[in-house]
């Protein structure tokens, strides 16, 4: 527990210093830690990195194409990458029934289950044996994990996809928030 705990807090204190002596405008960081939290409050983990890595590419693409009108558009990927570790195998299931049970009591038509049904109906996605085991198992997983994905389909998956829409809005807007008053601040104590 040691190890785990000194591992987080170098990681913590490694983000900060990204965040920190960037060289980047506070609104570019800012935006990349909105998007970040955003990405990282969906059920794509896994994906998260790759969906950022392409809006990164489309945004950059159309600024140049704009001859840097849209500057605004842009943002710092490295703290968009960091924001997105939020969600992680770690906490997976919390955060993914916390994304159900707020789908489950906006959506009318939905009754919601407790947390361990959730986790027990969930539990062969979290299972990663074929991700970490040789390349040769690397199909079965994938077609255990869409085969898993069809069984819940609609009683799970459109209320958790619902439900983490209604939490990565607010959460992406109160990092947008968080992260420009601290590099206002920031700016301010340097002057």
């Amino acid at each position: 527990m040691a190890d785990f705990k000194r591992g987080f807090k170098r990681a913590y204190f490694r983000f900060l210093r990204l965040l920190f002596y960037s060289k980047d405008s506070g609104h570019r960081l800012a935006l990349g830690g909105a998007l970040g939290m955003f990405f990282g409050m969906t059920p794509t983990v896994g994906l998260q990195i790759t969906f950022l890595g392409l809006l990164f590419t489309v945004f950059a693409t159309l600024n140049r194409w704009a001859g840097g009108k849209l500057d605004s558009v842009q943002f710092n990927l490295p703290i968009a990458v960091g924001m997105t570790w939020i969600s992680n195998p770690l906490d997976m299931p919390f955060l993914y029934f916390a994304f159900y049970a707020v789908g489950a009591l906006v959506l009318p038509g939905y009754k919601l289950m407790g947390f361990g049904d959730f986790v027990q109906l969930l539990e062969p996605m979290f299972k990663v044996e074929g991700m970490l085991g040789s390349l040769d198992h690397l199909g079965e997983y994938f077609d255990n994990f869409w085969e898993v994905l069809k069984d819940i389909g609609a009683k799970v998956l459109v209320p958790m996809c619902v439900g983490s829409l209604i939490i990565a809005f607010p959460m992406s807007g109160l990092t947008y928030f968080g992260i420009s008053v601290m590099m206002s601040r920031r700016q301010n104590a340097k002057a």
